[in-house]
């Protein structure tokens, strides 16, 4: 593993320069010899035409720069809040975070939201206070949000132009009170100040360094992506302090594995994998295993030191570059190594309806959305071509007008979007079981599985009970994965499950006419069957807010709130406004901050984030306009797999058996 390598992303909210300060990166590194510009379109980071025409990063974007001898791979990520699964997919393959904040605007409500992830990915992570050169900016101000809004256990350091950071630790007037801070948290430090020995700046330094990494502590640097100020300071911090990629256990010559985190199709010929090497090395011309058990040849490896395009013949564990040649991948994915891909913190809360303008295009538009869906898997496409319905997950307005950009200038589709309704997800309330035997002419398998609710927000969870004696791994593992597919239909109206833990209780398979296609259908037949022995609830999505108006408003707010079905926590004097927090279903305020910037004049402001599932307030409505959906818009495939039909085979013939409940044969069912 190369000790000289850094993985870094810059994140930020929108306009804080983030993508400014990457140009300057390169500029200040010796990568360009001009700084690009994001406003005059020859920006490195945002080069494509959507890119430059809205003036913001919409897609993540890899380069590699050299500072001390140490080589930093950045990747720069998307500050809207539509686009927050690019920045999502690439913080697995991170070991530290640049998180820019506008010296003008501080601490916005998409700042908080990128801190939680930020956090809960577990990345340290260096604040960089942008724009401080302009005037009347108060940079301790902005300090101050950060330590109330987002952590107290940031510190912040002072710059001087002729000395590297690292001075810092060198002050004696700042080193009293800073040594007293980290004797709070590291026993070593505490020891050698209650003994009154001298701790030298190269001990304030390892144990802040220590305590960095663990993500104990955050750094706070003040400059200006535009004259540079701070640019030399910041990648000092990123060699310094952010660690290497961790050494893995292991030989040192474990095969090769890596984690893809962005998928480009731009080049039909070729399918770009934007991927981290997890272990070993990754050679051109190597073979690596798909997720539907294929090899795939590794073809051509790029790697970019700002615009220059290089082939190097390999990658090393920890580094990062671009492949060619994988097929069949998504985004998201881990190959070369039994692990599943990261459940997405941030979900897609709302659905809508694609169709082209022109009739002839619905076979161009399908295979558009499918590779669309293999870069962005969240879309999760759904193509029905019966009823030519093709539904798509989307974020928010600037995605869908984004969608809509890329399939027209990438596939040539002009397409119409329909106005997005909010998903709905199912989940369980009690322990039930399912069985499936599956045995038609020479096929076979059987499947009981056992459902109980899992913790709100703890995703779905497998695991096996049985052994491999009684059911050979390689079926295990193909239950395991048709295990994702199998909940997303649930039993109340067929939306997604969710939360819910899933245990294989038993199986069988047959020596000769056992194939993996079997375990499928078996699978999601026995979860199917589980669900309807189920109490199944619907969920609805809910949106945390934060309200501030002025005092004569706050009446109205509350009101507004409660008629959402919403609920409020104590308001919050803050001078002459009052603030006020809380929850509230996201079907009924999607329109409330057009409402609110309405009656208040502009005078009031509302911060919306995702906070999880409830209990659908409206659940018999709901459930009734969806069910009622599905009879306009009968589906067939779902009707054949979503089921809980086991076929059972004796005699030569079969007998259909739903919920142990023998149906005479059917016309078809006979051999």
């Amino acid at each position: 593993m190369n000790t000289n390598l850094r993985n870094i992303c810059l994140t930020a909210h929108v306009d804080a320069g983030k993508t400014s300060l990457a140009e300057q990166i390169l500029f200040q590194t010796g990568t360009v010899r001009k700084i690009g510009s994001v406003d005059e379109g020859s920006s490195y980071f945002d080069g494509s035409p959507i890119e430059i025409k809205r003036g913001i990063t919409i897609f993540s974007e890899l380069s590699s720069v050299f500072w001390r001898d140490c080589k930093i791979n950045l990747i720069d990520t998307p500050g809207h809040i539509d686009f927050v699964s690019e920045l999502e997919r690439s913080l697995p393959v991170v070991e530290g975070a640049v998180l820019i904040i506008s010296a003008i605007d501080g601490v916005q409500q998409h700042t908080e939201l990128i801190w939680e992830l930020l956090r809960t990915y577990k990345i340290p992570t260096i604040f960089f206070i942008n724009k401080s050169d302009r005037p009347d900016v108060e940079i301790g101000q902005v300090f101050d949000q950060i330590a109330g809004s987002l952590s107290r256990d940031a510190v912040f350091i002072p710059l001087d132009q002729d000395k590297p950071f690292t001075a810092f630790f060198d002050l004696e007037s700042e080193k009293a009170e800073f040594t007293e801070r980290l004797a709070e948290k590291d026993q070593e430090i505490l020891l050698k100040y209650l003994e009154d020995e001298n701790l030298s700046s190269s001990d304030l330094f390892n144990s802040f360094r220590k305590l960095f990494r663990s993500g104990e502590i955050f750094t706070v640097l003040a400059g200006s992506a535009k004259t540079g100020q701070g640019i030399c300071a910041l990648l000092d911090m990123v060699v310094d302090l952010i660690p290497a990629p961790p050494q893995l256990a292991g030989t040192g010559e474990e095969p090769p594995s890596i984690q893809i985190f962005k998928i480009k199709n731009e080049d039909k010929a070729d399918k770009f994998a934007y991927a981290k090497v997890l272990s070993g090395e990754v050679c051109v011309r190597d073979s690596l295993v798909n997720s539907n058990g294929e090899e795939c040849k590794v073809t051509k490896i790029r790697a970019f030191i700002g615009n220059k395009c290089t082939f190097p013949e390999k990658l090393s564990a920890g580094d990062i570059g671009i492949i060619s040649g994988l097929k069949d991948i998504r985004a998201g994915e881990v190959l070369g190594r039994d692990c599943p891909a990261a459940e997405i913190m941030i979900p897609r809360l709302l659905q809508t309806q694609v169709r082209p303008d022109q009739d002839g295009d619905w076979s161009k538009l399908h295979s558009a959305l499918l590779c669309l869906n293999e870069e962005d898997p969240l879309l999760e496409y759904e193509w029905n071509p019966q009823t030519k319905e093709m539904i798509i997950n989307i974020m928010g307005t600037i995605h869908m007008e984004v969608l809509e950009t890329v399939l027209q200038t990438r596939f040539g589709i002009k397409v119409h979007l329909a106005n997005p309704v909010v998903k709905y997800y199912e989940t369980i309330s009690g322990i039930s079981r399912g069985f499936c035997h599956y045995e038609p002419k020479k096929h076979y398998a059987e499947v009981e599985v056992e459902l109980e609710p899992n913790v709100p927000g703890g995703g779905n969870v497998f695991c096996s009970l049985i052994s491999t004696d009684d059911l050979p791994v390689q079926f295990q593992k193909a239950i395991e994965k048709c295990i994702p597919e199998a909940l997303q239909h649930g039993a109340l109206t067929g939306s997604p499950v969710r939360d819910v833990r899933v245990k294989l209780i038993g199986g069988r398979h047959h020596l000769e006419h056992t194939h993996g296609g079997d375990f499928r259908i078996a699978t999601i037949r026995a979860v199917q069957q589980a669900l309807e022995n189920n109490r199944t609830v619907l969920l609805e999505p809910v949106t945390a807010f934060k309200i501030t108006v002025p005092k004569d408003l706050s009446g109205r707010v509350m009101s507004d709130v409660s008629k959402m079905k919403g609920e409020c926590n104590d308001p919050q004097l803050a001078g002459d406004s009052i603030v006020i927090t809380g929850q509230m279903p996201l079907v009924t305020s999607m329109n409330y901050p057009l409402e609110l910037t309405s009656f208040s004049g502009g005078k009031g402001q509302i911060l919306l984030k995702p906070a999880g599932f409830q209990v659908c307030h409206n659940q018999d409505q709901v459930i009734s306009i969806l069910e009622d959906e599905s009879d306009r818009q009968p589906d067939s495939r779902n009707n054949i797999l979503y089921n809980s039909v086991s076929l059972f085979r004796a005699k030569r013939k079969m007998k259909k058996v739903v919920n142990e409940r023998i149906f005479p044969e059917e016309e078809g069912l006979k051999e």
